[in-house]
């Protein structure tokens, strides 16, 4: 079953997770994360996000935006 749309409220943070495909792994060498912050900084600014806090671990990602 999908997922119900997120209430998105201004100025309201959000927790965010990111998982690889099948708890597939998504960062393999040092390199990976370093190109997913470059990518996230980048986007954050272009989208107006702040990124509050981030954890990056081999399979996924925790965001607070």
């Amino acid at each position: 079953m999908a997922r119900l749309p997120r209430l998105n409220l201004p100025n309201v943070p959000q927790y965010i997770v990111q998982r690889g495909n099948n708890q597939q792994v998504t960062f393999v060498e040092a390199d990976d994360y370093v190109v997913y912050l470059e990518k996230l900084k980048y986007y954050a600014r272009e989208y107006e996000v702040k990124i509050h806090a981030s954890v990056l671990i081999t399979n996924h990602v925790y965001l607070l935006a």
